[in-house]
């Protein structure tokens, strides 16, 4: 399968008018009000699927327990595998899939894009608890003083 015929058979999966590309060969879907980003790679017989969190991290605190949480819950990949999480410019989580098109089912693809939107939700959750549960930390103990 390429790219063009999986974006022909999600779109009739999913009842929707035929999605479009932009000019690069990349289109977004807009998938329980989260941005997910399609681009074609290897001429179109790998997708790489994007999303990332609307929050943005404010200091080097919060971006200090995402990767402390990154690294307790994806340690070599232990738990979101084979999906890559990071940590972009403006301090917004990224997720990021790549998927091989040969043998993909349209059923299959659907729920990538279903556990890539349910991984991005779980994640923003995670690290706001766990970003408030430091932030009160540091200052009951000041321990550490980040300038």
């Amino acid at each position: 399968m390429y790219f063009q015929d999986l974006l022909s058979e999600f779109s009739n999966e999913l009842g929707i008018p035929p999605i479009k590309l932009d000019l690069a060969g990349n289109c977004e879907l807009l998938i329980d009000g989260m941005k997910v980003s399609l681009s074609p790679l290897e001429n179109g017989r790998v997708v790489k699927v994007g999303a990332e969190s609307d929050r943005a991290f404010r200091s080097v605190k919060e971006d200090l327990v995402f990767m402390e949480s990154l690294l307790e819950e994806n340690l070599i990949g232990q738990k979101n595998a084979p999906l890559v999480i990071g940590l972009n410019d403006e301090h917004h989580i990224t997720f990021t899939l790549y998927v091989v098109l040969e043998n993909l089912t349209v059923e299959i693809f659907n729920d990538m894009i279903a556990r890539l939107v349910d991984c991005v939700e779980s994640w923003e959750v995670r690290i706001t608890d766990a970003a408030t549960a430091l932030l009160v930390a540091f200052a009951e103990s000041n321990i550490i003083n980040f300038a």
